[in-house]
C-alpha cells in the first residue's frame, strides 16, 4: 500500500486499547522509518515478545534512537540470545562507547546455562552470539585489524579458553582504568571505596561487590594523612588488580606482576 497510505492507519493504533497492537504498530512503523513510535518500541524491548524485542532493539539502532542507548544495554542481559545480539549491534551503530563494560560482561555470561532452558543446558555456546559481543567490544574500541581464533569450543567442557583469553584481555584493560578516588572509613576502619568510572562517573563499592568484569572489592585501606595513598584489590579468580590514587594500576597474575597495559593473549596463558 506504500508509507504514505498505511502510515497514519499505524499510528492510528498507537492509541488502541490493546498494548500488543501499539508494540507491533509502532515495530511496523519503524520499518517504514518513522519514530513515532518509538517509546512503544521500548515498550516492546521490555514487555514484548522475543519477536517483538529482537525487532525493537534492531529498530532503536537503526532509527538512531541514541537517548535509549541505556535500555538496549539492559537488554543486553536479556533470556533470549537473538535480543541480545540485537542490541549489540544497536549500541555498535549507534556508536555507544560507554556499552563497552556491559557487553564485556555479555560476552563473559553469554554461556551461562542458566539464561538457557533446561532441555538446553549444557549445550555447545553459541558460537554467533559470542563473536557478535566480541566484534562490537572491538568495533567501538575503534580495533580495525582482524581478529583470527584458531580454535573452537571444546566439546566436552563446553568451554572456549581462546575466547575467553581474549575476553579478558579487554576486562582487564578496562578495570584498570577504574581510579580511587577515595576510600570511607568508620570507626577506624575502611568499609567502602568511591571509585570513578572510566566514563568518569563515580561508583561507591563496599567489600565483596561487584565493580566490573567479574572483580570485586577485595580489600582496602585509607592512606595516612601526608604520607601514602588510598588504595583497592580487585579480585577475579587468581588475577588481582590494585588501584592506588595518584598511581597507574598493578596487577598481579598469581606469583607473577604485570605492569603494562596492552597484555598479549598469550601472556594470559597459565604458566608452565
Amino acid at each position: 500500500m506504500g508509507p504514505a497510505r498505511v502510515l497514519p492507519a499505524l499510528s492510528a493504533r498507537l492509541a488502541a486499547t490493546d498494548e500488543r497492537i501499539r508494540r507491533r504498530a509502532a515495530i511496523a512503523m519503524g520499518l517504514l522509518g518513522s519514530d513515532e513510535g518509538a517509546p512503544y518500541l521500548v515498550k516492546s524491548l521490555r514487555q514484548g515478545s522475543i519477536f517483538e524485542r529482537q525487532m525493537a532493539a534492531a529498530l532503536l539502532g537503526a532509527l538512531q534512537h541514541r537517548e535509549y542507548a541505556p535500555e538496549l544495554i539492559a537488554a543486553l542481559r536479556d533470556s533470549s540470545s537473538s535480543v541480545r545480539q540485537a542490541a549489540a549491534i544497536a549500541l555498535t551503530r549507534m556508536d555507544v562507547k560507554e556499552a563497552v563494560p556491559a557487553l564485556l560482561d555479555a560476552a563473559r555470561g553469554a554461556k551461562s546455562p542458566q539464561a538457557l532452558p533446561p532441555a538446553l543446558r549444557g549445550a555447545m555456546p553459541d558460537i554467533n552470539e559470542l563473536m557478535t559481543l566480541l566484534s562490537a567490544v572491538r568495533v567501538l574500541k575503534g580495533e580495525e585489524d582482524t581478529l583470527v581464533l584458531e580454535s573452537l569450543p571444546e566439546t566436552q567442557e563446553n568451554r572456549w579458553p581462546e575466547y575467553d583469553r581474549e575476553v579478558f584481555k579487554y576486562q582487564l584493560e578496562l578495570i584498570k582504568t577504574y581510579k580511587v578516588e577515595e576510600v570511607l572509613s568508620a570507626d577506624g576502619r575502611p568499609v567502602g571505596a568511591v571509585l570513578i568510572e572510566p566514563s568518569g562517573k563515580e561508583k561507591l563499592v563496599r567489600p565483596n561487590e561487584n565493580v566490573a568484569a567479574g572483580f570485586t572489592l577485595a580489600d582496602m585501606g585509607a592512606g595516612a594523612k601526608g604520607a601514602g595513598a588510598d588504595w583497592v584489590n580487585l579480585r577475579r579468580g587468581d588475577t588481582r588488580v590494585t588501584l592506588t590514587k595518584g598511581r597507574p594500576a598493578d596487577v598481579f597474575f598469581g606469583e607473577y606482576t604485570r605492569r603494562d597495559l596492552k597484555l598479549r593473549p598469550e601472556d594470559l596463558k597459565p604458566k608452565e
